[in-house]
């Protein structure tokens, strides 16, 4: 099954975004020499963040760490809360609530500026990647619940590793939904390793 045919089985009436990196142009032109391994024998590892600002600091952990050069695909997921009124999981500095309601054009704002922002990410963390023969695709979602969905995608893609941050969610989070890096430990279909940052 291909990649497209995939992400139509997750995509549902939510919107999902996906992009696929020629398998061919990390080992072909990347600076470094690594011994590499065919693209379908590769370890799938997912690499998954619902904060922007957390992104950076869990992939260079990541890239330190566990991805192995030449031997991993690396599927990045960007997922946020496509309601700015669900309170679970939301980037704050890019859903600022207030005590008035938000109108139609103004949410739809919000969503193109949190995927242009997604874009902004994903292409430089995958620019990383390509610097270390490691070859990639990315998601970004935007849905209702992304734990949920995140977990819909690692079995998608057939993950072997999920990475993920640890986020501490506030106390109305956790009451009614729970923490991502707990939900994903419980539910996904392959080992999850969660990243906290160093204080």
């Amino acid at each position: 099954m291909s990649e497209v045919a995939t992400l139509n089985m997750v995509n549902d009436s939510e919107s999902v975004t996906m992009v696929m990196e020629p398998l061919s142009s990390p080992l072909e032109n990347s600076p470094a020499q690594t011994t590499s391994i065919p693209f379908d024998k590769r370890r799938r590892v997912m690499f998954a963040y619902t904060d922007p600002d957390q992104a950076p600091l869990v992939f260079k952990w990541a890239l330190d760490n566990i991805l192995q050069p030449g031997r991993d695909h690396v599927i990045l997921v960007d997922a946020f809360v496509s309601d700015p009124s669900n309170p679970v999981l939301t980037a704050k500095k890019l859903w600022d609530l207030t005590a008035g309601e938000d109108d139609g054009a103004e949410l739809e704002m919000k969503e193109k500026r949190r995927k242009n922002l997604s874009n902004f990410i994903l292409k430089n963390l995958r620019s990383e990647l390509y610097k270390h023969q490691i070859s990639s695709q990315k998601y970004i979602l935007s849905v209702a619940d992304p734990r949920a969905k995140l977990v819909e995608v690692s079995e998608a893609v057939n993950a072997d590793i999920v990475i993920v941050g640890y986020c501490t969610p506030s106390l109305v989070q956790r009451a009614l939904y729970g923490s991502l890096s707990d939900y994903l430990t419980r539910y996904c279909p392959c080992s999850v390793f969660v990243v906290r940052p160093k204080k």
